[in-house]
């Protein structure tokens, strides 16, 4: 039942045994008392040939319930497992319970009637006849039984096909949204490099041509960011929505909650002096204030100084750290301000001899009032 596969040893045929035992018993009851109403109701009757086929027709009509109530017998014990009814299940039946039966009804019938036939000297032909028409009845059941078990385990296969069909459609919808949202991140990303990547005012390519930047194609740069930011926040609400009806949480976000929130870069802010939208808001580095830069209308050369004092002003390094972990032993130092410098080098570095560096950098991270 692990892999979702039925197997015949899966069944409490133990379980099984005692509900048959108990309809069994039961039938040879039921049997007996008709087969003595059948006697009684024709000890008048001169036809020595109708109580045998009355008797006949009787046992076939009594084992076609008992086969009834054999399957039920099955699917009851098996739903108490807790197994669903699948077409593996019917067809297990089908090729298991069902042949027994009929067979041995046939050969328990015939014995009773031939044990019957030679204690009154009866006619052999007659019983011979009969005998060979119960036998073909007999497969006739066992026929319609097959094909009425073969047409429930083909509608077993389609309410299954219909379901899987659903979850995997459900699980395409996922995917696609999945891959959408991906695309819209390393949309943004790029553009957000390309915005980061705009040389200053008076460069010069290689073949010493000054480079001329479009104030228009900056502006359609920052547009097309925003839209992508509106798309990608639409995903991930709808990406929710999908993981609540669901009832699952994905893989991603319970590994990390705030990854989405770390993908999904900060809004753009529009300033309202302007016509066109102000720059991208970035977050330098860890426990650094967000900068807005400067106004795209506002020349290029005097963006990138504002930007750059305004960065160098909140503590952002001027250049590569080796290790950015001085930047969060200095944060929290100016969140500790009781610890020692030592003693917060020994903390993140293991070592005191990182203690003038943090100094430094706790310096570089006040502003000129003296508070973060």
């Amino acid at each position: 039942m692990a892999d979702g596969k039925f197997y015949w040893g899966l069944i409490d045929h133990a379980l099984v045994g005692l509900k048959l035992t108990n309809l069994a018993e039961e039938m040879h009851q039921s049997t007996r008392a008709e087969i003595g109403h059948i006697q009684f109701d024709n000890l008048q009757n001169t036809n020595s040939q109708a109580v045998p086929t009355l008797i006949i027709a009787m046992h076939l009509r009594r084992t076609d319930e008992w086969i009834e109530e054999t399957y039920r017998a099955y699917c009851e014990v098996w739903e108490k497992q807790g197994g669903k009814k699948t077409a593996d299940f019917v067809r297990a039946v089908s090729a298991n319970a069902i042949p027994v039966i009929i067979s041995a009804r046939t050969n328990a019938v015939i014995a009773e009637l031939s044990g019957q036939r030679a204690r009154t000297g009866s006619p052999i032909e007659p019983h011979n006849a009969r005998m060979g028409n119960f036998k073909q009845s007999m497969n006739r059941l066992a026929a319609r039984w097959a094909r009425k078990l073969e047409i429930e385990a083909k509608e077993c296969e389609h309410s299954e096909s219909l379901s899987r069909g659903k979850e995997h459609n459900e699980f395409d919808q996922r995917e696609n949204l999945r891959k959408a949202i991906i695309g819209r991140r390393v949309e943004i990303e790029r553009i957000s490099r390309t915005l980061d990547n705009v040389p200053p005012p008076g460069s010069v390519s290689k073949y010493g041509q000054p480079i001329r930047i479009s104030q228009r194609s900056l502006g359609n740069l920052i547009r097309r960011r925003l839209e992508h930011e509106a798309a990608l926040a639409e995903l991930e609400r709808e990406e929710a929505r999908l993981a609540m009806m669901g009832g699952q949480v994905s893989e991603e976000r319970r590994r990390d909650p705030g990854q989405s929130s770390e993908h999904a870069m900060a809004p753009i802010q529009a300033q309202q002096t302007s016509a066109l939208p102000a720059a991208h808001v970035r977050r330098v580095a860890p426990g650094v204030a967000q900068v807005s830069l400067a106004d795209l209308n506002v020349p290029v050369g005097t963006s990138l100084k504002k930007t750059k004092s305004a960065l160098l002003k909140l503590g952002a390094p001027a250049r590569k750290l080796k290790d950015p972990r001085i930047l969060e032993a200095a944060d929290y130092k100016i969140k500790n301000p009781k610890s020692t410098y030592k003693e917060v080098s020994i903390k993140f570095f293991r070592t005191p001899k990182r203690a003038d560096s943090i100094r430094s950098w706790v310096n570089k991270r006040k502003s000129p009032d003296g508070r973060e």
